[in-house]
């Protein structure tokens, strides 16, 4: 599998797992559970996989974050299935910060990803579209030789 299908299959599986977490709140059980965990999974892959995609700092960057929250996610693990009521604290942190500590490192890599790429838009043979997708060798749309 080329780089450019993995990267798309991670962040089409991130968005429609988030979907869901949204579609099935916390009482409808084991669904909301299971979709989290594949959409905090997913995004942590996300975020490492991107690093061919992005400059040389926000790449370094986005493996430590994705890396942290792949790590927190495995800290998360023995809040799993706990009832939304639970007062269980494990390493001093109740569920949500525990949740927390797993999501924010994605959303930080989420905007400085999106940022990077709305800042690297440019009108190419009259459309819109980021200079990482675009082969000046090949003059059409496509992840450059160097990407894939």
């Amino acid at each position: 599998m080329g780089f450019e299908s993995r990267i798309s299959i991670f962040l089409t599986i991130v968005g429609l797992a988030t979907l869901r977490v949204g579609l099935f709140p916390e009482n409808v059980r084991p669904w909301h559970g299971i979709v989290t965990l594949v959409s905090l999974l997913f995004g942590g892959l996300s975020a490492i996989a991107s690093y061919r995609l992005q400059k040389p700092l926000l790449s370094y960057v986005s493996i430590v974050l994705g890396t942290l929250s792949l790590a927190a996610g495995i800290l998360f693990n023995p809040y799993i299935g706990l009832p939304r009521e639970s007062t269980t604290t494990y390493l001093g942190l109740d569920k949500g910060a525990m949740e927390r500590m797993v999501i924010y490192p994605i959303l930080l890599w989420i905007i400085g990803f999106g940022s990077q790429l709305a800042g690297s838009i440019k009108k190419i043979n009259g459309f819109y579209a980021s200079s990482l997708c675009f082969s000046r060798q090949h003059g059409s749309m496509r992840f450059p030789k160097a990407l894939s």
